[in-house]
């Protein structure tokens, strides 16, 4: 079993700082060497694998249900997720991060009328829709109008270069809790390109999934070609800047909302999932929501600094 390594906290990428503090995945001082061991890292992925064991061979009740019901020659097995989750990577664990621990998901399809083969093709969650469509024998016209994914039966039957359009890359974003800002992908098979929030707050990042699979060095700054060209992509997808700006709008809007049907918002938030950053300095914590709440929206960059005393945690 692998253990990845570490590097210094502020070593990290601001938005992988951050996303680590919100996460609780940086320790107190005091609890730091207990925190930090290898054995520690080594026993959370011990009980990550046995998750994975345990899945397996629920799959594995399903096959078995469906042979004994002499289905197996009429029957589409989909194996698939809708996220993955760190495993000490990074120094995370849990999800939403742009990482491929995190946004990387399995997706076998199997049945009587496919083609055994393993396809490297990115591909997106919204395929599934007309891929399953297609399948169960609905014919396009049966199909709505507008449909954001493409059907993968060409893949199913063995054609490796079905030129599936915007497969040539794959499209991930991500917006809410336990992370600092809205961040955004593309990725072409080897290079994937991650921007955050508007991308003016902080750097992006590049990483050559062939030669650097646990993603550690980013190469961004050292090949603005396939910076451009990715961004370029990706921007033809979604409008990253316009909605980042959205998002920081939709915060405060809904902050808002929610403050209006609670009685007593303030001790709602200590009694909430943030308690003890909350309970350290209430005070504190209170002004800087007033603070937000009294600005214009506004896209905020991570922080690229520790932001509490751990030794009070």
């Amino acid at each position: 079993m692998t253990v990845p390594e570490w590097k210094p906290l502020l070593d990290l990428h601001p938005c992988d700082l951050q996303a680590s503090m919100l996460k609780k995945c940086t320790p107190a001082n005091v609890d730091a060497d207990a925190f930090y061991a290898h054995e520690r890292r080594k026993h959370v992925r011990a009980v990550y694998y046995a998750m994975i064991t345990e899945f397996d061979a629920m799959v594995g009740e399903y096959v078995s249900t469906v042979e004994a019901a002499g289905a197996t020659d009429n029957t589409i097995f989909i194996v698939t997720s809708d996220h993955g989750d760190m495993n000490m990577e990074h120094q995370q664990f849990y999800k939403m991060v742009q990482y491929d621990a995190s946004c990387r998901v399995p997706l076998i399809i199997s049945s009587p009328w496919t083609t055994q083969s393993f396809v490297t093709s990115p591909t997106h969650a919204i395929d599934l829709f007309p891929t399953i469509a297609e399948m169960a024998g609905m014919t396009r016209k049966e199909m709505p109008a507008v449909i954001d994914g493409q059907s993968l039966v060409p893949f199913l039957h063995g054609n490796k270069s079905a030129g599936l359009g915007h497969t040539s890359i794959a499209v991930s974003q991500f917006h809410g809790c336990n992370i600092a800002m809205s961040w955004y992908l593309a990725m072409d098979g080897r290079y994937k390109y991650v921007v955050f929030g508007t991308g003016k707050e902080v750097p992006p990042q590049l990483f050559d999934l062939k030669n650097d699979v646990g993603e550690q060095v980013n190469l961004a700054a050292t090949m603005p070609d396939i910076v451009k060209q990715l961004d370029a992509k990706l921007r033809a997808v979604v409008d990253y800047e316009a909605v980042s700006t959205d998002v920081a709008d939709y915060n405060q809007l809904s902050f808002k909302a929610w403050m209006g049907r609670t009685p007593d918002w303030k001790q709602a938030m200590v009694d909430l999932r943030w308690k003890t950053p909350f309970t350290v300095n209430q005070n504190a914590s209170i002004a800087a929501i007033e603070n937000w709440l009294a600005a214009p929206p506004k896209v905020e960059a991570c922080r690229d600094t520790l932001i509490w005393n751990h030794d009070e945690l």
